[in-house]
């Protein structure tokens, strides 16, 4: 799944990804105002050049971890990139 300059605004989760064997890359789109989280994913993705902000609960809950390709600003939570409790994202 590639989502490429998209703009998604509002929503529970702005992004949803669930299925554990989907594979996504998102770049140079900006994911904002989601109620809960701007992205909720249970498999590993790639993101770059792209924004997570203002958003209820925080920028990206990511259980199978993500790699954060450089160019990206991301709202911070209690996630980080390998998929486990963190202070920085």
């Amino acid at each position: 799944l590639l989502l490429l300059s998209c703009e998604i605004t509002g929503g529970s989760d702005g992004l949803s990804l669930l299925d554990r064997t989907t594979r996504a890359k998102i770049y140079h789109t900006d994911i904002s105002y989601a109620a809960s989280r701007g992205i909720f994913a249970n498999p590993g993705f790639d993101i770059e050049e792209s924004a997570v902000y203002n958003c209820g609960g925080y920028g990206i809950k990511g259980r199978g971890g993500w790699n954060d390709l450089g160019g990206n600003t991301l709202q911070p939570g209690p996630w980080n990139s390998f998929g486990g409790g963190s202070t920085f994202y």
